[in-house]
């Protein structure tokens, strides 16, 4: 994964539909804003080539899940946590899902973080 150079204005943007529409607070008007809708989340693109990053994202898109393996070492002390949100970016770095980490395991010494897509626009 890999983060480009990404226009804020569109990750803004995007931020501000996303967070309407996944219900991250499902009493606005009792319980104000919370910390999880009001703090953007980081943002992502997968690591490949343009063409397949975008295939891959493409995929996540058409399938609503995916899972991602890396060296456990490349996490360093910062290790994904379940329902943790980001923004996954496509190859032009436009803002295209926000999904959020479904289950983080290990297997041998890579890490595998799993995660499902919470929005993306119509």
């Amino acid at each position: 994964m890999s983060a480009p150079d990404e226009p804020q204005d569109d990750v803004d943007a995007f931020w501000n539909l996303a967070r309407f529409h996944a219900k991250l607070n499902p009493a606005p008007g009792y319980f104000g804003q919370t910390a999880m809708e009001s703090v953007p989340p980081p943002t992502w693109s997968f690591d490949a080539s343009s063409g397949e990053a975008d295939d891959e994202l493409e995929a996540l898109l058409i399938t609503g899940k995916a899972s991602l393996s890396a060296p456990a070492e490349d996490y360093g002390d910062e290790l994904p946590e379940v329902g943790t949100l980001a923004i996954v970016l496509d190859s032009d770095g436009r803002p295209r899902a926000l999904v959020q980490t479904t289950e983080v395991t290990r297997a041998g010494d890579a890490l595998v973080e799993s995660f499902r897509v919470v929005y993306q626009p119509a």
